[in-house]
């Protein structure tokens, strides 16, 4: 069985030791999905909505070069979904897998998935 939840959030970021456009502050309208695949619990959730919103909206309106999480890690949007990652993996089981899709941009994404079924 497979759940998944959009999320948003609005953050700032620049990148450090970078020469692009991204080199000075600036923000962005994140936006994606998470997908998780994997047994129900004791209560019937793969994993309650409301604890994966909590992971994501710890993102919003923050300037995540200033998160510890970002301390060493560039906060590109492959850092940011390599995060997110972490901290969902954090509160399930080695039986579950995870895909996420982050919108940097419009135009812009990064994908993970360790998820090897066609649900996706």
């Amino acid at each position: 069985m497979q759940i998944s939840k959009n999320f948003k959030f609005e953050a700032a970021h620049h990148l450090r030791n970078y020469e692009g456009q991204c080199k000075n502050p600036h923000g962005h309208s994140y936006h994606g999905t998470i997908w998780i695949d994997g047994p129900i619990n004791e209560i019937g959730f793969i994993m309650d909505y409301g604890d994966i919103k909590t992971i994501t909206d710890y993102f919003d309106h923050k300037d995540l070069n200033r998160l510890s999480e970002f301390k060493e890690l560039n906060p590109t949007a492959e850092n940011i979904v390599k995060v997110i990652s972490m901290k969902l993996y954090s509160k399930l089981s080695d039986a579950h897998k995870i895909a996420i899709k982050l919108h940097e941009t419009e135009s812009s994404s990064v994908f993970y998935s360790n998820i090897s079924s066609q649900l996706i």
